[in-house]
């Protein structure tokens, strides 16, 4: 029986919101960061977010 065939436990259940929760929030989060960066250096966002995935990808590349 495959996981997703079984219904979920109620402490499941709010494990499951909690984590969601929890990722929106760091989200949220990193993305007004981003923003902010962006705005105080008078850099495109896009070019901001751009290089913090390619850093956040490459760790060994960033200076």
């Amino acid at each position: 029986m495959s996981p997703a065939a079984a219904a979920w436990s109620d402490e499941q259940t709010i494990a499951y919101e909690d984590a969601w929760a929890e990722w929106r929030t760091r989200a949220r989060e990193a993305q007004l960061a981003v923003s902010t960066y962006a705005v105080q250096k008078e850099e495109p966002r896009f070019g901001v977010e751009a290089a913090v995935r390619r850093k956040a990808r490459h760790p060994e590349l960033a200076a």
